[in-house]
């Protein structure tokens, strides 16, 4: 019998972690890199233009938007009890010399599964999290409270976050895409993923 190897991740979901698809347990147990490619959209008119800010806040620029497709990695490690993604957005992966933009986040776990969050930290913004498991496996993130210069922000005047991974004929499949009422789909970035490392 193996001993599971204790991390942040690991610790948080406790029982739950042999729910999740036995790649993405690999993943947020032993860290790793993932590479493909992403799909880029925007929304039309004024959610275009709120969907085209979201990204240039996370640090996408409007050229790869405007090509709708990049090269991307996301590699994910622990320390210090927090979870850490690097996500390059426009790497030419065949080239070491490309330009690329590199989105880094921090999720520091509070609680367990069954009565926790997490904590996902962009500059001054601070998204609470919940981890609802879908069929086969999935991954996906609810979120629960926003925060802006550490004061709370209603949902109602945040956009609506889809965001879910999950496994299928060996490829890390995710999609993170931004809805608001009345206005509809602002952005998403998606794709299929190759574990690298």
């Amino acid at each position: 019998m193996s001993v599971i190897q204790e991390n942040s991740t690991v610790t948080w979901f406790g029982a739950q972690f042999t729910a999740l698809h036995p790649s993405l347990q690999s993943l947020h147990r032993d860290g790793g890199i993932l590479r493909g490619q992403v799909e880029l959209k925007v929304g039309k008119g004024a959610a275009g233009w709120l969907g085209r800010r979201i990204a240039k806040s996370m640090g996408i620029p409007a050229r790869l938007i405007a090509a709708g497709r990049c090269d991307f990695s996301l590699e994910v490690s622990h320390r210090d009890q927090t979870m850490f993604w690097c996500r390059t957005f426009g790497a030419d992966l065949r080239s070491s010399n490309n330009e690329a933009s590199v989105v880094e986040s921090q999720f520091k776990p509070v609680g367990n599964f069954q009565k926790g969050y997490w904590i996902e930290q962009h500059g001054h913004l601070r998204l609470r999290l919940g981890v609802e498991l879908g069929q086969h496996g999935a991954w996906r993130w609810r979120l629960l409270r926003v925060t802006w210069f550490g004061l709370p922000l209603p949902l109602l005047v945040f956009p609506r976050l889809q965001a879910k991974k999950t496994i299928s004929d060996g490829g890390y499949l995710f999609e993170v895409a931004f809805h608001f009422p009345l206005l509809g789909f602002l952005f998403s970035y998606s794709g299929r993923l190759r574990r690298a490392r």
